[in-house]
This record gives C-alpha cells, structure tokens and sequence, in this order.
C-alpha cells in the first residue's frame, strides 16, 4: 500500500505540470473593434485610429487586402492544424510515459501572432472599408 501513495505524488505532480504548461500555450484573443454599424460616433473615432496608409486605399483596393489576408488566415490555419496531432501525442506520452515529451509540442506562436496581427489589419480594413462609404459587394 505504501507503495501506491509515491506514485500517485508522482501522477498527480505530472498532472499539475501537464496543466501548468498547457496554460501557458493559452494565448487571449485580439481586442473586438468598436461597433461601427450603428454608432456613427464610433465609426468615426474607429476610422480616425485607422493608419493613414489603410484610409487612402480605394474601395477594391480595400477588398483585395481583406481576401489576401484571408487565403493568409488559410495557410496559418492549416499550418497550425497539421501541428495538432503531434502535439496531442506529445501531451498524452508527458502525461501519461514521459514527462519530457512535453518539449516536443510545437506551439506555433509565430503563426498565432500573425493570425492575430491580420486580424488587426482586418479590423482597419472594415473600418476603412465603411468610413469611404464604399458599396457593398453583398
């Protein structure tokens, strides 16, 4: 009996560790804009703290930019996603064999920030998008 209670000090020590590293994997998610559609106040502070670069684009221009940066959100979406099954066995071989095949998970911070970097530059776009006043292209 007496042998039980090391190991399960050990599992439970490997748990809290298991979880104290995933939470530090955990990343928050980008601000939300201002609600532009009703607000005309809001629109127009939005639209004052868009860079001057993204305000002087024309209308197709500003649609262009806001699919590049979708097929870009794409390719880091599917970069991310073919990480996830080594990262799922390298949790669960930390967890349950060895806790040392945590440092084999692939976090993918860069491609996360630059998720979140075009989410940002999205957000300008719309902005932009709807203080020219361009027309919907439904």
């Amino acid at each position: 009996m007496e042998k039980a209670v090391p190991f399960r000090s050990l599992n439970r020590k490997s748990c809290i560790l298991l979880v104290l590293l995933t939470a530090a994997c955990a990343r928050t998610a980008p601000a939300l804009p201002p609600d532009i559609n009703t607000d005309v106040s809001a629109l127009s502070a939005a639209f004052a703290g868009v860079p001057a670069e993204i305000r002087a684009m024309s209308c197709g221009g500003i649609n262009t930019a806001i699919e590049s940066l979708a097929e870009n959100d794409d390719q880091l979406e599917r970069q991310i996603q073919a990480n996830r099954g080594q990262n799922q066995a390298a949790g669960f071989i930390a967890g349950v064999l060895f806790l040392p095949a945590i440092l084999a998970v692939e976090n993918d911070g860069g491609a996360k920030d630059r998720l979140d970097q075009n989410q940002r530059r999205r957000d300008d776009l719309i902005v932009a998008f709807r203080g020219n006043d361009c027309p919907s292209t439904g």
